[in-house]
């Protein structure tokens, strides 16, 4: 005759008058630093041991899932910002021939966007401001009708900093000027009135 339990009566009994769910459950309150460590070590043997077949299946979930992957990384990466950061610095480190090819790729994609990044960066070096924004440098190419604003000609147009950076002019929308590679080319680090008269 098996004894009933003092938890779910409903249930076989197992030790110390609990059913065989809570009694697991008291064993691992009561061992909770074991019970991880053992947790622990059967991750570690399981991912020596079956390390492709574990990467597989998550590549798998995450083609499944998408969304559900992007948002729990979302999520650790907010919880976790320091290892966020330690993670991707070592990646960089280990794989920059992956780095020049991808950036390579966005810039070929992005001219425009690398030109502002690159003009946020000298502006950076130099200690200037650095608030333009890709929208206002479309804005200001509006602005000159999608012309040179030195003299007019309708060509691939260039950021020019009228207060050149290294004179301490800044990145920001009210220093810029769009200007054809000529017109800039000679400018180079002249203000207007050097450069003009």
């Amino acid at each position: 005759m098996s004894r009933t339990t003092q938890c779910h009566p409903d249930r076989k009994h197992v030790a110390f008058g609990l059913c065989k769910a809570c009694y697991a459950k008291k064993r691992y309150s009561e061992n909770i630093e074991k019970s991880r460590a053992k947790g622990r070590q059967y991750s570690q043997k399981r991912w020596s041991e079956k390390r492709e077949k574990v990467l597989e299946e998550a590549r798998d979930y995450r083609a499944r899932n998408p969304e559900k992957a992007r948002n729990a990384v979302r999520k650790w990466r907010e919880a976790n910002p320091d290892k966020d950061r330690e993670a991707s610095l070592r990646w960089k480190k280990q794989n920059p021939d992956r780095i020049r090819e991808m950036r390579a790729s966005w810039y070929a994609r992005n001219p425009d966007a690398r030109k502002l990044y690159e003009g946020a960066r000298r502006a950076r070096k130099k200690g200037g401001g650095t608030t333009l924004t890709k929208a206002e440098w479309l804005s200001k190419i509006s602005e000159f009708q999608g012309r040179c604003a030195y003299c007019g000609v309708d060509e691939k147009l260039t950021v020019d900093h009228v207060v050149p950076l290294s004179r301490g002019g800044a990145h920001t929308r009210t220093n810029i000027a769009p200007a054809c590679l000529s017109c800039n080319t000679s400018k180079h680090t002249k203000l207007l009135s050097e450069w003009i008269f």
